[in-house]
């Protein structure tokens, strides 16, 4: 016997107030729990949809929010996975040589207090627009939530913390005219770029997929 949109659509509602947030991660569930009542049910079981559903939930509602937390553990592991392929594709490789060969080239023309200025900025505008994307499919436009793509940010982040700390550090040992300085500034510039442009790729190759996987 299958369910009514009204009893699928009760499901969701109700693993959503249990703090199931994410789309992908609840559709799942959903589907696992529409499954085992509607067995129940051709099984002869005729209390009714409402009944059925509660005694489920008393019996496998911690089961249920503790896969919750796996599904979430899963997409970090999976995201590590795609960031990692990603960095050791040859594509990758050219972009980091050549970003290195053009910053050290600019940094040799321009006064390195500049360069690291310019440095320290970085993280925040590659995050901005991520933010602002995010910000306005989520409340304009209603776009569900993904586990993928909120824990990607958690990445970026992170990322932002770490370079502004490196920064910092190396700031201190730049001095003008030092050919030290130049390959280090080089290499910084170089590894913030090509860092971001990965979790950029990354964060659209999810999307694509989310798109694909959920018609959204």
């Amino acid at each position: 016997m299958a369910l009514t949109k009204e009893n699928i659509s009760f499901i969701d509602t109700y693993l959503e107030n249990s703090n199931v947030l994410f789309a992908d991660i609840r559709m799942e569930m959903v589907d696992h729990v529409a499954s085992q009542i509607e067995t129940n049910m051709e099984a002869g079981d005729n209390r009714g949809f409402y009944i059925i559903f509660k005694e489920y939930m008393l019996k496998n509602k911690a089961l249920l929010l503790n896969n919750n937390k796996q599904f979430i553990r899963q997409t970090d592991k999976a995201i590590f996975n795609l960031l990692t392929k990603q960095l050791f594709l040859k594509s990758t490789l050219i972009l980091t040589i050549l970003l290195f060969c053009i910053s050290f080239y600019v940094i040799n023309n321009i006064r390195l207090e500049l360069i690291t200025n310019f440095i320290l900025v970085i993280p925040i505008l590659s995050v901005v627009p991520f933010v602002i994307i995010y910000l306005v499919a989520k409340y304009k436009f209603n776009v569900p939530r993904f586990s993928g793509i909120e824990r990607l940010g958690f990445v970026y982040m992170a990322l932002c913390q770490i370079f502004n700390f490196l920064i910092t550090i190396t700031r201190g040992y730049v001095k003008e005219n030092s050919e030290i300085s130049y390959y280090l500034i080089s290499l910084l510039l170089t590894t913030v770029v090509v860092l971001f442009v990965i979790l950029i790729q990354v964060t659209f190759k999810l999307l694509n997929n989310y798109k694909t996987q959920y018609l959204i």
